[in-house]
């Protein structure tokens, strides 16, 4: 038996050896592997928080966009309203000193014009404002739209 021993640590060793080196190589392999896994996820990270940058420029350049459409669209109607007040001021004027019906009624027809004006203006407005928040989102919309086929990219680098 004692000539078997050493035959047979022998072979435990040269197992373990084996082993160790199949080890070592897997863990060499786990670890390339999960480097590369990081540098995947820095990579899409890194996209993801492109994205995200880019996204919040957009919804910044709408705002800005949106509040400077408002301030001009704003200023057009209140100047078509002023306009439409002193119309009425003016009739208002007129009306005082009318002295038959007749002439209240011509004064009346009269008035017609600037409330016409007044809707006009008012339907402009509303359909201008609508106009703006089209135009002022649409930059979000675009960048948006672009961020998950960046995000595909990115993971499938």
């Amino acid at each position: 038996m004692d000539n078997d021993t050493p035959k047979s640590a022998r072979a435990g060793a040269a197992l373990i050896a084996e082993n160790k080196a199949k080890l070592q190589d897997a863990l060499s392999d786990t670890t390339h592997l999960l480097s590369g896994a990081n540098e995947s996820v820095n990579h899409i990270t890194g996209e993801a928080m492109s994205c995200l940058s880019d996204n919040l420029n957009a919804a910044m350049e709408s705002a800005n966009q949106a509040s400077r459409s408002v301030s001009e669209i704003s200023k057009s109607y209140l100047d078509s309203f002023n306009g439409v007040m002193n119309s009425w001021n003016e009739l208002a004027r007129e009306g005082a000193a009318c002295k038959t019906p007749e002439e209240l009624i011509a004064l009346q027809k009269k008035g017609f014009d600037p409330f016409k004006t007044f809707v006009e203006a008012s339907f402009r407005f509303y359909g201008d404002l609508f106009s703006a928040y089209v135009s002022a989102v649409q930059p979000m919309l675009t960048r948006s739209a672009e961020s998950p086929q960046r995000l595909l990219r990115a993971m499938a680098d």
